[in-house]
């Protein structure tokens, strides 16, 4: 039984040894060996901060069209077409957040050629019991990736084995405390069954945006590191809170909704101007016809075409107050 323990732990090794030296030789791991490690939104950087754009607009699916629209520009598109004088290229993807945002400015300020300004959306559901601690949206690879070094190739040998990085955290995502307030109110799993939340709006109302945000809360915390880091570089944080559909919120929860929205919008702006830095705060700019989700049951951020186009026009104002 050991001789064949310790055969075992030699063949381990050697493979592990092996896929080691594979990954030491290869001098390009977005192109050479694309087959073991994909990741458009990285790929795309990697070619945007080599060819030297002005801005690098971070975002989530916030910046999409959806079902209805004519106009299928990118919110950053409508902006890049406004503000001609300067040159910017985008990063969305769904479900990103403050702080995967803040590992892909780590990544740009180890570039030579720096964009001037990072443009960051905050959207105040990603700080909800909903979102926060979902496993699909902590994206432990594309962070590893970004992070680089033993990490990236710790990614190229768990890759060969497919690997599932998605954090295996279901229970506690599920058994997080869900508060109305400061009024506890039951735990996520009471919340996430969609069917059951179809005709409840009111309820998904409260689950995503009702929370008591605080400045401990950890992505307030990469908030204030994005700031931090690049304030260092001298690269300007361009922050901006996405609209919301306060007034299907006033709607459900009369004389609460816009009360906790403005209660945690204020956290975060005095969280920032600790940091002497401003956010142009599009939380309640929008009315309820502006917004794009009604074929999805329940209420969130995506927005028409003219709702897009109001967000882009009102970043050129602040890109071109800010920019000096």
């Amino acid at each position: 039984m050991i001789k064949f323990l310790t055969k075992l732990f030699i063949f381990f090794i050697l493979i592990i040894s092996s896929l080691l030296f594979f990954i030491s030789i290869e001098k390009d791991y977005f192109i050479f060996n694309k087959f073991l490690i994909k990741n458009k939104e990285i790929n795309n950087l990697n070619k945007y901060l080599t060819e030297k754009y002005d801005f690098i607009y971070l975002g989530d699916s916030t910046l999409y069209s959806f079902k209805g629209d004519k106009d299928l520009r990118l919110t950053s598109v409508m902006l890049q077409d406004i503000v001609t004088e300067y040159s910017l290229r985008e990063i969305p993807h769904p479900a990103y957040n403050l702080d995967i945002f803040l590992e892909y400015c780590k990544y740009i300020v180890k570039h030579k050629n720096r964009p001037i300004g990072i443009i960051i959306p905050i959207n105040m559901r990603s700080f909800s019991p909903e979102w926060d601690k979902r496993p699909e949206y902590q994206f432990v690879k594309e962070k590893m990736i970004l992070k680089g070094g033993i990490y990236l190739k710790i990614i190229k040998i768990l890759n060969c084995f497919n690997f599932d990085f998605n954090p295996k955290t279901q229970w506690l995502f599920e058994n997080t405390p869900v508060y109305n307030g400061n009024k506890y109110i039951g735990k996520v799993k009471d919340f996430i069954n969609l069917n059951y939340l179809e005709n409840k709006i009111k309820d998904k109302l409260i689950f995503d945006y009702m929370y008591p945000l605080k400045k401990e809360h950890r992505k307030i915390v990469s908030m204030k590191n994005i700031v931090k880091i690049l304030n260092k570089n001298n690269i300007k944080p361009i922050f901006y809170i996405t609209p919301i559909d306060y007034e299907i919120g006033e709607k459900y929860l009369p004389d609460q909704f816009v009360k906790r929205l403005s209660k945690n919008t204020k956290v975060i702006g005095s969280v920032l101007k600790k940091e002497k830095t401003d956010v142009l705060d599009l939380s309640l700019s929008l009315r309820s016809n502006y917004f794009n989700w009604k074929d999805m049951y329940f209420p969130n951020e995506h927005l028409k075409e003219n709702g897009r186009m109001l967000v882009a026009i009102a970043l050129s104002k602040y890109i071109k107050k800010e920019i000096k």
